[in-house]
């Protein structure tokens, strides 16, 4: 009897793994798809020199 609850519990966890992995990739393809919806205009670092210019460190 061990034996096959043992086999049992071993088949539930591959289960198990193979939906979270399935959600896994799901809600990765729904993250990219909400990223190219927002259509997000991507701006260079050097099209704002001004800012943070009047930071100063002392070391």
């Amino acid at each position: 009897m061990e034996v096959s609850g043992a086999s049992t519990s071993q088949s539930m966890e591959v289960i198990s793994a193979q939906l979270a992995q399935g959600q896994q990739k799901q809600d990765g393809k729904a993250v990219q798809e909400l990223v190219a919806a927002a259509e997000v205009p991507q701006v260079a670092p050097a099209s704002r020199p001004g800012l943070g210019g009047n930071i100063n460190i002392k070391v």
